[in-house]
């Protein structure tokens, strides 16, 4: 019974956040519906997403919770004028449906317990945000469970803490120490889950801690912080905003006639108050204004969030790249370890310690705003999705 198959009719009542029903078609004296994108309410979702993998570009990514807090705080409201809770927004952040897949199906009718995968059917559906970027989230909160996550120690005595994560179950690797017969101590990173839980959790990785920190200073030194491979990399993100101009300036008519229509019927049922046609202070008549207003910000919000996607990049000469390369370089093997930390975390969102590979994955938005700013910059939240990516060959 499982797989993909097409489902041209919305069975359910209420169209998801994100989503409105347009009818398709009559089956006996049934209307039968079909689910569309609301655009306004779609790019809310797509704010959401880039809130928990990029931040609003000065906290850095958020969790659900702040993110929550973020909306709320901006007039952001759910599609009744609710402010946002965790609930509901990690089953918008969780949802396949967002990312093109419709699951039903998924419980028992009778006893609401969850069906075995055998029994759960998908079908396509208009999709929201891209499958990368809804792979982007759900990584990012698998990562933050505590379950799978290190202690942060961002300023503490050990350099990759934090971002080294088992290749094998993906969970936090931090600091573990063994001694020798000869009495000396060796430090090493070891796979966080299988130190707490044992095998079970997972069969584990190590590497020695000495090795590691050398293995990815060097892989940034000569990988990344070149003047030729951030000039590449900021061509590359370059020309990817240049691809998204045409898609987000079509995007752009559905918000602009939202906020048109709702500032037209605005005015309408204002003269009809100042006329003496409508009562201002029948409670009906307040809530419909109150709707409008809400409907009109909201549409005027989702218009400056797509104006602020087609922003043009920042232009850099050669000369700041290659000052940027070489001191960051310095400033990677100088200084007291704290430091050097933030350096690296500026840049490195994981390393991955597989059984043959050390792979490193960072972001693109933050090198620009690096390099654009200066060093001060780069001890700062790291933003966008992982955009580049090395890797280095090694027997752990």
């Amino acid at each position: 019974m499982s797989g993909l198959v097409t489902l041209r009719f919305w069975n359910g009542s209420k169209a998801p956040y994100g989503y409105r029903t347009v009818e398709a078609g009559q089956k006996g004296r049934r209307t039968k519906k079909v689910l569309a994108i609301d655009p306004v309410e779609a790019e809310v979702v797509r704010l959401m997403y880039r809130l928990i993998v990029e931040g609003d570009g000065q906290s850095g990514p958020m969790g659900v919770k702040s993110v929550c807090t973020w909306l709320n705080a901006r007039g952001i409201l759910t599609r009744k004028l609710c402010r946002w809770g965790i609930g509901p927004l990690h089953d918008i952040l969780t949802r396949p449906l967002y990312a093109g897949t419709y699951q039903f199906n998924r419980r028992d009718s009778k006893t609401r317990q969850r069906n075995p995968t055998s029994e759960i059917v998908e079908a396509p559906a208009p999709a929201i945000v891209s499958q990368e970027l809804y792979q982007a989230v759900q990584d990012t909160l698998r990562s933050r469970r505590p379950s799978e996550a290190s202690p942060p120690e961002v300023t503490g005595p050990v350099l990759l803490t934090g971002l080294a994560v088992c290749g094998r179950c993906g969970g936090g690797m931090t600091m573990a120490t063994g001694t020798s017969s000869t009495g000396k101590v060796y430090r090493y990173y070891k796979c966080s889950p299988q130190m707490r839980i044992g095998e079970k959790a997972c069969r584990g990785m190590n590497i020695g801690m000495a090795k590691l920190d050398a293995l990815v200073t060097t892989a940034l030194e000569q990988r990344l912080l070149t003047t030729e491979r951030l000039q590449e990399i900021l061509s590359e993100l370059a020309a990817r905003r240049q691809a998204r101009v045409g898609p987000a300036q079509v995007r752009m008519q559905a918000p602009a006639d939202a906020m048109t229509d709702a500032g037209t019927r605005l005015k309408r049922l204002y003269s009809s108050i100042e006329d003496g046609i409508a009562d201002g202070a029948d409670p009906t008549l307040k809530q419909r204004l109150d709707k409008l207003r809400t409907d009109r910000d909201q549409a005027r919000a989702a218009l400056e969030r797509l104006r602020e996607q087609i922003r043009e990049p920042v232009a850099m000469a050669s000369e700041r790249v290659a000052t940027f390369a070489s001191e960051m370089r310095a400033r990677l093997r100088e200084g007291e370890v704290p430091f050097r930390k933030a350096y690296i975390r500026a840049v490195v969102d994981r390393v991955e310690v597989q059984p043959d590979e050390i792979r490193i994955a960072g972001w693109r938005d933050v090198l620009e705003r690096a390099v654009a700013n200066g060093l001060a910059a780069a001890t700062g939240v790291r933003s966008s999705v992982r955009e580049w990516r090395t890797r280095h060959d090694s027997n752990v």
